[in-house]
């Protein structure tokens, strides 16, 4: 088969699909692969270079003419996305006092990193345009994702250890606990991440809440500890004890849920600074992404009218600027709203064709005097309060 007779079976797949790109060497004529008994369509092929030859161009520009004259037989065009903007705000509610001397002076750069972590996760989710509040007018900006950073802490998590009775305890031999086995009960640092996130739509009314948070034990060097030295006082080597007592002694005079694990434990270990700043880091990044999918699935739908025709049986159909792209699914049920200023409801759409970025859907439901009057939809809205499915 000849490349022309090739590229015209291929036409099926550039009206209905994306244009295909074809192989074309530099300055040379359109070819195909030298496979040419290739079981993949032609959008499929590999492409070797990157401009589009002559055919392809005058391939695409058919069907950029046919989307242009309309939507014959009430099918789908496809458009640049529309998409929404998010505003991104963070709000640092952290009470500074009862923080470790040491992430208190990286406290700024955990806050910075949870803006970005927050607006690289929502950014992946690929509908939304992402905006930093304060900073980008309220105007610009659709819906807002507001966090309340609520804690970000040093504590410890307690670990309970058996022996054997053969096994003995480093230093200081607690006895059997009962059972003929001996335990010890180890103090292990860790990082807590507590902060609340909002989805917020026009005049403060909120879409979707939660609380997150998240306790992680730092890496740590378990031969470096102290012992709990009002069990044990002067077993721990001197040269610990003024290295790290008073950071713990400071942290247990702040917090009153490690004072409680520390005061019943037999041994602290002990983390280095930068390895709790990191941790923190990365209970943000992960906390970050959880919600992501969740604000994506509460963020209301909605698009406008951009035509309006009558089928051969009778019944209305209408063509939406929103398609798969921003949620739609087929059958997915829309309410169909007068432009704005207006705030009325007049009658309910459903899906029946879509693509990326357009959809057309048959009137389900239509106010009465709509119906008499025959007014046309055009630039009418369709909301939907959640999006029927998941890109």
């Amino acid at each position: 088969m000849d490349v022309k007779k090739k590229a015209a079976c291929g036409s099926e797949y550039i009206a209905n699909r994306a244009p295909v790109r074809f192989i074309a060497p530099d300055n040379g004529p359109c070819r195909l692969p030298r496979d040419e008994v290739s079981p993949y369509p032609l959008e499929m092929l590999p492409c070797r270079s990157v401009p589009l030859c002559s055919c392809a161009l005058r391939r695409v520009a058919g069907v950029w003419l046919t989307a242009a004259i309309g939507w014959t037989g009430y099918g789908v065009a496809s458009a640049e996305p529309r998409a929404t903007t998010l505003g991104v705000t963070i709000v640092d509610r952290v009470d500074m006092t009862v923080v470790p001397a040491h992430l208190r002076t990286q406290h700024p750069v955990l806050v910075r990193h949870l803006g970005l972590a927050v607006r690289r996760a929502l950014g992946q989710v690929g509908r939304f345009r992402i905006q930093r509040l304060p900073g980008a007018a309220a105007d610009d900006v659709d819906f807002e994702v507001r966090i309340d950073l609520n804690q970000v802490q040093k504590v410890y998590t307690n670990e309970l250890l058996y022996y054997t009775e053969r096994e003995l305890l480093d230093e200081v031999d607690l006895g059997p606990q009962g059972g003929g086995s001996q335990y010890e009960v180890v103090s292990l640092p860790s990082v807590n991440v507590e902060f609340d996130v909002r989805l917020v739509a026009p005049r403060d009314v909120v879409l979707w809440s939660a609380s997150l948070d998240s306790t992680v034990v730092v890496p740590h060097d378990e031969s470096i500890f102290i012992y709990n030295t009002w069990k044990y006082p002067g077993a721990t080597d001197p040269g610990l004890t003024r290295q790290f007592l008073a950071d713990i002694l400071r942290l247990q005079d702040a917090n009153r849920w490690v004072e409680r694990v520390l005061s019943v434990s037999d041994r602290w270990i002990i983390s280095r600074p930068g390895d709790d700043l990191r941790t923190a880091q990365d209970i943000i990044g992960r906390l970050a992404a959880s919600f992501a999918v969740d604000v994506d699935d509460h963020v209301p739908l909605e698009g406008r009218v951009l035509d309006q025709q009558t089928s051969a049986e009778g019944e209305v159909l209408v063509k939406l600027d929103v398609g798969g792209y921003h949620g739609l699914a087929l059958r997915h049920r829309l309410e169909l709203w007068r432009p704005p200023p207006a705030q009325k409801k007049v009658g309910q759409v459903e899906i029946v064709r879509l693509d990326s970025t357009t959809a057309v859907a048959r009137i389900r439901k239509l106010d009465r005097d709509l119906k008499k009057t025959g007014e046309s939809l055009q630039q009418y809205r369709v909301i939907s309060p959640k999006r029927a499915s998941r890109r």
